[in-house]
Parts: C-alpha cells; sequence; structure tokens
C-alpha cells in the first residue's frame, strides 16, 4: 500500500483525507518556494550567471551589498543613489542572471533560487 502522508489542507466542502491535488488549499508536497540552490558569491565584473539546469524559469530572491563597509544589504532589483549602483536579476531556463551598472565595488551577493516555477 502506498503511503499517503504530509501536511495537507483542503479546499472548502473537500474532505482532506480524499482530495485530490487539486481540491488541496495546500500540502507539503507543493514547491513553496523550497530551495533548489543558494550561495553568497562577489561579483568582480558587471555581471554573473548562477546556472541551476531547472529547465524552466525559478523563482529566484537576490540581494547585494558592500560588507565589511556596510552591514546593509539591498533587494535586486534595486538603485541606490548613494553609490550611484543599479543592480538587476532575471532568471531563464538555465541560469540567474545578475547584472550590475554603475558605480560598481565587488559587492557580496546573497541568491536563493527556488524550485517553484514561475512560466
Amino acid at each position: 500500500m502506498a503511503q499517503n502522508h504530509g501536511i495537507k489542507v483542503s479546499r472548502i466542502g473537500y474532505d482532506v483525507r480524499t482530495a485530490s491535488i487539486k481540491e488541496l488549499a495546500m500540502s507539503s508536497k507543493f514547491n513553496y518556494l523550497k530551495i533548489h540552490a543558494s550561495g553568497i558569491i562577489t561579483i568582480t565584473g558587471n555581471y554573473v550567471d548562477i546556472a541551476h539546469s531547472l529547465g524552466y524559469i525559478p523563482a529566484f530572491a537576490c540581494w547585494y551589498g558592500y560588507p565589511p563597509q556596510t552591514s546593509e544589504i539591498f533587494p535586486i532589483p534595486n538603485c541606490v543613489d548613494v553609490w550611484s549602483a543599479h543592480a538587476v536579476a532575471w532568471a531563464d531556463k538555465t541560469y540567474l542572471h545578475i547584472d550590475l551598472f554603475g558605480k560598481v565595488e565587488d559587492p557580496l551577493v546573497v541568491y536563493y533560487i527556488y524550485k517553484e516555477q514561475i512560466s
């Protein structure tokens, strides 16, 4: 007999014990931003491409900053007028791309690539 366990919440009107995936409001089987890859890197040029090999466009989050000069980190995309820096990030089916423009002094970048497909 196959095991059917985990955390599940059914939609209103459906029995959680017999509900199909489409009848669930939440399930621990759903991706819900489970981390596929993460890291902290220093970008020494104007861009970096981080391979994820998921074969689809994943959700992601990125931040950048200039430790130890400052303890602040900023979400990407962001424009920080103090440093005249601008950072953008996007993903395709193979890579997470991060581009930096303006006055950039080897920022530290923190990134998370999630299993959740966004398109």
